[in-house]
């Protein structure tokens, strides 16, 4: 049966301020921001960055996302005008303890990058461990219509409705990682891992789960899971794809797309390549080709400031990356 959406997208959305500095701040040393925009506002949240770049790909996507900014509001109804992406799953997050939080990309001139959250409180002081007990509501409906199911890094407090939610939907699940000790822990993670049927991450992400559980490698959830594709993201060296065959792992070096503008920024990078490489899938493509989509997606994306700036349109994507040596 055709499905109304490709994607229900789970996760945040968040106003986002970017710092750029030579080397990473240290303590008891002032440290110049090199980027005079530093106070420009952005969108982002790696659900947000996900959803909206596959939305300009006209991609059919229902996002599930708690923002707490209300600058952010205003971003997610002009793409509902725009696009006619559905904005009932779209939740302001509890107050609680905070009254909304930014983002601040911190980032070194090897394009490592730092995400520091910014609770902002009209009461002073902010009880982190507080903030678990707050979720989003979720109804079937929001799954109920779509072929699969993107989870990215939420709210601790919506980590485990939100999990909960795709497994009884039982529809297949995507898993986009980030490190982030205050949402995925040793007790909470393996689980949704092993429930993951197509897995990104990057290799400081990928050492760190290997290292948790001591598996002698990230290609062990094939065995020990759902999993039939994990993409191991390697920055300016492109991407590793393993695929499930007969029950081995096959895998794929996918180099990076070129640019003529080079690389500006790698903030929102790994997550339009997410967007990129399920763009493919969705239209019948191999892994392989999907991850020559994602990397060409994210050649656009380090082009700006920002982590959708540069969002393409199909058309953009599909020029560029007729350009890649191994295009099929």
């Amino acid at each position: 049966m055709m499905k109304k959406y490709e994607f229900t997208v789970f996760g945040t959305a968040t106003t986002v301020k970017v710092f750029k500095f030579k080397d990473f701040p240290q303590p008891g040393v002032t440290t110049p921001i090199s980027n005079t925009n530093f106070d420009k506002l952005y969108y982002g949240g790696k659900a947000w960055n996900i959803a909206y770049n596959l939305i300009k790909l006209g991609v059919p996507v229902y996002p599930v996302l708690a923002y707490s900014d209300d600058r952010m509001k205003d971003e997610i109804h002009r793409v509902n005008a725009e696009y006619g992406t559905p904005v009932d799953a779209v939740f302001k997050s509890p107050k609680g303890e905070y009254d909304y939080l930014t983002c601040y990309m911190l980032e070194d001139e090897n394009k490592n990058h730092i995400t520091i959250g910014g609770y902002h409180s009209s009461e002073g002081h902010v009880d982190l461990r507080k903030l678990v007990a707050e979720h989003i509501p979720l109804r079937p409906e929001f799954l109920s219509d779509s072929r699969m199911a993107v989870l990215t890094c939420p709210k601790a407090g919506d980590l485990m409705p939100m999990y909960e939610a795709i497994r009884e939907s039982g529809l297949p699940m995507v898993l986009s990682m980030s490190q982030d000790a205050s949402v995925f822990n040793k007790g909470n993670l393996e689980p949704i891992l092993k429930d993951t049927a197509i897995l990104f991450a990057n290799e400081s992400e990928v050492e760190w789960i290997n290292e948790m559980y001591g598996y002698t490698d990230i290609t062990d959830l094939f065995k020990l899971g759902k999993a039939e594709i994990i993409v191991k993201t390697l920055g300016v060296r492109g991407c590793i794809v393993y695929e499930k065959k007969c029950g081995e792992a096959v895998e794929t070096t996918v180099p990076i797309t070129d640019n003529a503008a080079g690389n500006v920024n790698a903030i929102g990078a790994g997550d339009a390549f997410v967007a990129g490489f399920l763009y493919g899938l969705s239209k019948g493509k191999d892994p392989v080709t999907a991850a020559q989509y994602g990397s060409t997606e994210a050649s656009f994306i380090i082009e700006d400031y920002g982590s959708v700036t540069r969002a393409p349109s199909e058309e953009e994507l599909l020029e560029r990356n007729r350009q890649r040596p191994d295009a099929k």
